[in-house]
């Protein structure tokens, strides 16, 4: 159907609507996030969307050093937009170093929630790196 028609049909569908409800037939028009009709009474639907929940550990790019990282999480979330999803959720990032042993690999014994884990970070990116450092 051409856009036209199926604008055409929403309002004539709307408009009988809004006659059966000055009836009093009906109450309210239950819509689509997608359409505005702007004028009558509304019912919003739930919300709905699809989306990704992924461990930054399982973003891997050939700019990394193999094991995720935080700017990998750009071509992720640009995927999601392509793949037309509303939601990337991210399993925790934050820093869980308290030990120094494998203890601390657990992601959710944070040692604070504004303390995002080092282990994610490029260290290629970050400025003012002494070169030595940057080329291990």
């Amino acid at each position: 159907a051409e856009e036209g028609g199926e604008a055409a049909a929403v309002e004539e569908a709307a408009a009988v609507a809004v006659a059966a409800a000055d009836e009093g037939a009906i109450r309210c028009i239950v819509q689509n996030d997608d359409m505005n009709l702007g004028k009558w009474p509304l019912y919003k639907t739930q919300w709905r969307g699809a989306g990704v929940a992924v461990p930054v550990f399982g973003l891997r790019s050939q700019e990394g050093m193999g094991v995720g990282e935080f700017l990998d999480l750009k071509a992720m979330a640009d995927w999601c937009a392509k793949s037309k999803m509303k939601i990337l959720q991210l399993l925790p990032v934050t820093d869980t170093t308290t030990h120094w042993d494998e203890r601390d690999s657990y992601p959710y014994s944070s040692i604070s929630v504004f303390a995002l884990h080092p282990l994610y970070l490029r260290i290629q990116s970050i400025k003012n790196i002494p070169a030595d450092i940057k080329a291990e």
